[in-house]
């Protein structure tokens, strides 16, 4: 008879726990479907272990405790006959959890406990303790793992170190021993027998800094995390993590992240949660994919502050944020505290991976966000101790690449590997980025030579158009309007509807329709329908804040289980071997069924629908026999598609432009769609579109794209390979900003379709001032927004000769010299590195000069702010 512990069930997906109950004859194979804690009451109710007396949790006093034990009461060692098998060679790093992907795997007879086991040296002192884990895909074996505070391994004399092992009845007493308060330990009448076993090789490392630099594509939707490491990365290479295959030497490296499914992935979900925000000086997160089994176990409904795409904030990251967390705390913190957590995990989880400390980190910037992109990281990892500041990380700032050149670079960079250039040619390429929130263009010309001692690399780029409300997401959305609407009419009027029904025009005339009449004419009665279905699925939930609770809830579960359902549909239909049709069901099925079947299934972890039927709400747990064909999900995303590229591209197809470049580079996970490749061939041949076919990673291929082009970029630059210049021409700024002198008339600060590093601004105001309004207009005069710079109280006292050189040439000696006494005056500028404007006040009072804060403010909101999950779509 099989056992289960309940931790053990936790950390298992729906999937198996259910399989378990179905191997094991607990619930039969066509029964309703379960909730996740109904199937865990089941298993524990007949399968379920009793407790296991693991220490597992850290005390203060536990070691001491555990050390006085086996001071008065170690006895004999019992003869094991080779039945424990421990590795050859452990290496231990001081600053590092072990966990099972360390791989360090002992071999344990039945008549030995699996709870700990006790790491001493030869002079039975007790280093540290040990979890067991159990190798699920063995019979007896078990994982060492534990936690870095486990262990008392400084300054040791004796450094010969053996591993402990009990029977069962004396880890019991060892375990209640080491949870014992000092004033009532337990007494115990016999002395502890043991089985012990000498290490061959126990090595206890430090952490060693590298030069290495750590590249991150921090995204909207997904981060990914790599570095390239060589054989000198560090002084020891963490050998054991080489042999496992978790390092590769001489090659980039990715971070890899649990997903929860025994899946290890390249890329991290953009997600944070706040589990506990009791102690402000100790906020418990949960990041990533914890984020989705939290979801998931929940039924999407959560108590915690959840926080999605936290890169929209780099605009307004020192903005305070409300959080909560599951016990009803309430704080106010700020926006970066948070991306800070999210990123911090991020590095510590490379920094684990890969064995060594990192000292510089290159962040991939999106194009017009470049500078204020980087001064966040920076002030993100900018700490302060003992009165000093100082840069927990470097941030790469004069090499770093943004986001479509760092994909562009990878392309060239294999375009010289296979040799497939001329040398001193002029190349033009186009770069269409369309990730998970937002999509960018940007246009370069680059030439490469073969110089005597390197490659030379001279790349021109401008940044041509962006679109901040348009990726992936937008894709799902649609398609999950489209579910709801199909959903509906299965559920009340058990009829079937298909695309047909709800977009009209046949896939030739969406284009036309979409030229003459926009987007909004071929979505109308799809719209329209989904409009409709809210009031049969509602999906609406923050109109539901103030209702029953238990109403809340169906209605946000309602939104999440079909976001997933679109989202995982989108995977399925555009993966490499192109499916055609498909059905949602549990994976049980999916094998056997696919065998002789062209069918295939959209794994759903459990199906739980909310209904309303006369005001009253039903539950449906049936998965719906509603069959999905790729030409359905192809003509819902083709209209979204070809509006974006539309936007982007028509001006340079009419104008002929778009023929002058050599290729067309497709980048982001959206465009791996086969659909995205077929719409863009309606503005350029095929042949110049640069798209590989998709590798085993091909989940997350064309994500990588950018974390590759920044590695090797950097890795080049580090070993001289290739000397790169890269020269970004200046933009055009389409926007006029103007504010408002004292008698009401406004004046211009900066005028519109100049070059965005030459222009300057100002304007004095009384010392008394506390805002300034400022309006920004486009090139045709239409009032665009209104913005507020608030004067506060934070000034420093400094002299010109300081603040002049801070503003590199913005402002002169003339400029200071001549504010009055009690006046402020307000300097707006702007650079070439951003797509925006600076405004910074500089007064003065008493003959002494003060400086104010310096505050961006963005001509235009670049990272999309349409959020899909605040409950208002």
């Amino acid at each position: 008879m099989r056992l289960f512990y309940e931790e053990e069930l936790k950390r298992k997906s729906y999937y198996e726990m259910l399989q378990i109950a179905i191997d094991e004859r607990l619930v039969e194979a066509q029964v309703d479907t379960l909730s996740r804690k109904e199937l865990i009451e089941v298993i524990l109710k007949y399968r379920g272990a009793r407790a296991d007396f693991c220490i597992k949790n850290y005390k203060e006093k536990g070691l001491e405790n555990i050390q006085k034990l086996f001071d008065d009461k170690l006895n004999n060692r019992i003869h094991h006959e080779n039945t424990i098998k421990v590795p050859h060679k452990i290496v231990l790093y001081k600053e590092l959890d072990l966990t099972k992907e360390d791989s360090y795997k002992i071999e344990l007879p039945d008549n030995i406990s699996k709870a700990n086991a006790f790491l001493i040296n030869a002079n039975n002192y007790l280093c540290g303790i040990f979890q067991l884990e159990k190798d699920l895909d063995s019979k007896n074996k078990f994982y060492l793992i534990s936690k870095k505070e486990f262990f008392r391994i400084e300054s040791l004399k004796n450094n010969k170190f053996s591993l402990l092992f009990f029977k069962e009845r004396d880890i019991q007493f060892i375990y209640r021993f080491y949870n014992a308060k000092e004033a009532s330990q337990p007494t115990y009448p016999y002395r502890l027998d043991y089985y012990k076993i000498e290490l061959e090789n126990f090595e206890v490392r430090n952490l060693e800094t590298t030069n290495t630099t750590l590249c991150i594509d921090f995204g909207t939707v997904n981060t990914s995390v790599g570095a390239y490491l060589d054989r000198n990365y560090v002084r020891d290479l963490p050998s054991n993590d080489i042999l496992i295959g978790n390092v590769k030497i001489n090659e980039i490296n990715y971070v890899k992240f649990n997903d929860g499914e025994r899946h290890y992935r390249e890329i991290f979900p953009t997600l944070a949660y706040v589990s506990d925000c009791s102690n402000p000086n100790d906020i418990k997160y949960l990041f990533g994919y914890d984020v989705i089994r939290k979801l998931e176990k929940n039924n999407y409904v959560v108590n915690g502050s959840l926080f999605y795409g936290l890169k929209r904030w780099v605009h307004d990251h020192r903005e305070k944020e409300k959080i909560n967390d599951e016990f009803g705390n309430i704080l106010y913190i700020e926006r970066k505290k948070i991306i800070r957590a999210y990123l911090k995990y991020i590095v510590e989880r490379a920094e684990y991976t890969f064995k060594c400390k990192f000292k510089k980190i290159h962040a991939s910037s999106p194009v017009k966000l470049k500078d204020q992109f980087l001064e966040m990281f920076q002030e993100i990892f900018t700490v302060e101790k003992n009165g000093e500041t100082t840069f927990e990380y470097e941030i790469i700032r004069e090499n770093a690449m943004d986001e479509a050149i760092a994909v562009l670079y990878n392309t060239i960079e294999n375009q010289i590997k296979k040799r497939k250039y001329k040398e001193g040619e002029e190349y033009s390429a186009l770069i269409i980025d369309c990730g998970g929130g937002t999509t960018d263009l940007a246009a370069c010309k680059y030439v490469i030579e073969n110089e005597r001692i390197s490659y030379y690399l001279d790349i021109k780029t401008s940044f041509e158009n962006g679109d901040e409300n348009f990726g992936g997401n937008n894709m799902t959305y649609r398609i999950m309007q489209f579910l709801k609407v199909v959903l509906g009419n299965l559920y009340t009027k058990k009829k079937i509807i298909s695309i047909n029904d709800l977009i009209e025009y046949d896939n030739d005339m969406i284009y036309k329709v979409i030229d003459e009449f926009g987007i909004e004419k071929i979505f109308e009665k799809l719209q329209s329908e989904y409009e409709k279905y809210e009031t049969i699925i509602p999906t609406r939930y923050s109109n539901f804040e103030n209702k029953m609770s238990e109403e809340y809830k169906k209605i946000r579960n309602n939104f999440y289980m079909l976001w997933e359902a679109a989202e995982n549909l989108k995977k399925e239909f555009f993966t490499i071997d192109g499916r055609l049709r498909t059905k949602f069901d549990v994976p049980r099925m999916k094998d056997s069924f696919q065998k002789s079947n062209d069918m295939h299934i959209t794994q759903i972890k459990s199906w739980i629908i909310h209904i309303l039927e006369n005001g009253i709400f039903r539950t449906i747990n049936e998965y719906p026999n509603h069959i999905f064909t790729i030409k359905e999900i192809e003509k819902i995303v083709k209209a979204d598609i070809y509006n974006m590229l539309r936007k982007f591209l028509n001006t340079y197809y009419n104008e002929g432009i778009l023929f002058e470049y050599s290729l067309i580079k497709l980048s982001g996970q959206s465009t791996k769609i086969s659909t995205f490749q077929e719409v863009l061939k309606e503005f350029v041949p095929g042949k110049m579109i640069e798209y590989k076919e998709l590798s085993h990673r091909d989940d997350y291929e064309l994500k990588l794209n950018c974390l590759d082009g920044a590695i090797k970029y950097l890795d080049y630059k580090r070993f001289g390979h290739m000397n790169v210049t890269i020269e970004n021409e200046v933009p055009l700024v389409p926007y006029s900003v103007w504010v408002e002198k004292y008698d009401g008339e406004k004046i211009e600060m900066i005028k519109t379709s100049r070059k965005a590093d030459i222009l300057k601004g100002e304007i004095d105001k009384t010392i008394s001032a506390e805002e300034l309004k400022i309006y920004v207009y486009n090139a045709e005069g239409d009032l665009k927004k209104e913005l507020i710079y608030k004067n506060d109280d934070d000034y420093e006292e400094m002299d010109a000769e300081d603040i002049i050189p801070i503003f590199n040439g913005v402002i002169t000696q003339n400029d200071t010299d001549t504010i009055q006494n009690l006046t402020t005056r307000f300097f707006i500028y702007t650079d070439l590195n951003n797509w925006g404007f600076f405004v910074f006040p500089i007064q003065r009072y008493e003959d002494q000069l003060f400086l104010g804060k310096k505050q961006y403010f963005a001509f235009e909101d670049d990272l999309n702010e349409i959020s899909y999950f605040d409950g208002k779509h």
